[in-house]
């Protein structure tokens, strides 16, 4: 039986994001693990790209710092060459009133060969803020879990 691919990226360092625009969570420097298949490019330090047709589960999680004020919203996204970035996951949450904003999503999708996934970051505090670098975050990590039935 073969292994079936999966891998995750870590962004090794803060990324400011500025408020009210949404931003692809760049993953450099990286640190990556897993049966990678070459899935990431530090060309293209947004996407993972799936190696075959397969069921992914796909994580996210990100931590803002600390800040009262907004919403933070966490995407998933995929885009197949056809249709354009499609999201596949979506989760917002108020600003907590205390301590950095953690948040991270899990879902399932299928997706072809040569298809990109991404993740997208949004807040709303009024200035911009830092994704932290802390506790394997930010990170995307897709886990494929079957070949799909064509």
């Amino acid at each position: 039986m073969t292994a079936l691919p999966h891998t995750y990226v870590y962004r090794q360092a803060d990324q400011a994001i500025k408020s009210g625009r949404t931003t692809a969570v760049a993953f450099t420097p990286v640190k990556i693990g897993g049966r990678d298949y070459a899935m990431f490019s530090e060309d293209a330090p947004t996407v993972l790209t799936s190696p075959g047709n397969y069921i992914w589960v796909v994580t996210a999680q990100v931590t803002f710092q600390a800040n009262r004020r907004g919403t933070r919203v966490l995407i998933i996204q995929e885009n197949n060459g056809r249709t354009g970035w499609q999201n596949r996951a979506v989760f917002r949450m108020d600003a907590p009133s205390r301590g950095a904003a953690e948040l991270g999503i899990t879902t399932q999708f299928a997706v072809d060969p040569g298809d990109r996934v991404r993740v997208l970051v949004r807040q709303t505090s009024g200035r911009t803020l830092r994704l932290l670098d802390r506790d394997n975050s930010p990170k995307l990590m897709m886990t494929a879990i079957k070949e799909q039935d064509n």
